[in-house]
């Protein structure tokens, strides 16, 4: 197997354990957090997301990683954030 196989099956496995992660996050954050407060900690998360990240992994699989955590936060929970505008 080579590199770039592999490199695909890191994409997708961080992907997915990030995904689930900031899912659980996510639903506390919505229920229990105002419009304003919930932004704060999307911009904090994705922050934290990006240095946790850069060291330690290719710039496309950093690049995936932010994008799955950034529609997560955003566009899966965008129909709930409009209700608490």
């Amino acid at each position: 197997m080579g590199i770039e196989p592999m490199n695909e099956i890191l994409k997708h496995h961080c992907s997915r354990k990030v995904l689930h992660f900031t899912q659980r996050r996510t639903h506390k954050w919505i229920q229990n957090e105002s419009y304003e407060d919930y932004m704060y900690l999307v911009e904090r998360c994705l922050k934290h997301e990006k240095e946790i990240v850069s060291p330690y992994l290719p710039a496309t699989t950093q690049d995936k990683i932010i994008q799955v955590v950034e529609h997560e936060l955003l566009q899966e929970k965008a129909s709930e954030l409009e209700g608490k505008k």
